[in-house]
């Protein structure tokens, strides 16, 4: 049985479709009401807003999803490159 994208829920009468680009291809998603289609657009929009805030910013992806030590590593370093010898 087909289930709505979002909240997993059976697709009756009211079914909505969606061909959403999700950066690499074309998915066909189907939704249970239009507030399950909404609320899934708008994290799809803010998904791509913070990668795209994360590319802007230069911070390897590997870095973001990586763990605490290497986030850590990376700040000492980005600190120790501002600071200067007498």
């Amino acid at each position: 049985m087909k289930r709505c994208a979002l909240c997993h829920g059976r697709l009756g009468l009211g079914t909505r479709f969606g061909n959403i680009w999700n950066g690499r291809w074309w998915v066909h998603v189907r939704f249970c009401s239009v507030r399950c289609k909404g609320i899934y657009e708008v994290r799809q929009n803010e998904a791509a807003k913070h990668r795209w805030h994360t590319f802007l910013a230069g911070v390897p992806p590997a870095v973001v999803a990586g763990s605490r030590r290497t986030r850590q590593r990376l700040r000492s370093q980005r600190f120790n490159r501002n600071v200067y010898s007498i």
